[in-house]
């Protein structure tokens, strides 16, 4: 008779390594179909580079400045936003992203901080600056 002890066989430790095993499986195809599908839609990168010459002349550089697509509805206070930006030495579509991004166009907008006006100024800012938020005359 041998000295060796019968093969036993551990079901329940063969069923975890097939359950951790369908786990990692799954994770890797879940990573396999999303890096197809990212590849698939990923567009290629644009920069916009601007370079200023010696004279202060701004020289828009490479093909990330594509012209924007037009908008469905006309930009209210686009008159307003030029008069500032030539005011202010600052680039109207600058000031257009401004407030369209914090507050859509919206004179009464109020966020939950307490920011008001097209810009977003928190009373106390637009008191320091003599601005007058809700007045869309004043951006």
């Amino acid at each position: 008779m041998s000295s060796r002890r019968p093969f036993r066989h551990d079901v329940r430790r063969d069923n975890l390594f097939c359950q951790v095993s369908e786990r990692v499986l799954s994770g890797r195809l879940f990573l396999a179909t999303l890096l197809i599908l990212v590849l698939l839609t990923a567009a290629p990168a644009r920069a916009q580079v601007i370079e200023i010459g010696a004279d202060g002349e701004v020289v828009k550089v490479g093909p990330g400045w594509g012209t924007p697509a037009p908008t469905a509805q006309a930009k209210p206070y686009a008159a307003d936003l030029v008069a500032a930006a030539a005011a202010y030495d600052l680039s109207p579509d600058l000031l257009d992203a401004l407030v369209r991004s914090e507050s859509g166009y919206d004179a009464k907008a109020r966020s939950a901080a307490g920011a008001i006006g097209l810009t977003q100024l928190m009373p106390a800012t637009a008191a320091a600056s003599g601005s007058t938020p809700g007045t869309p005359r004043r951006i």
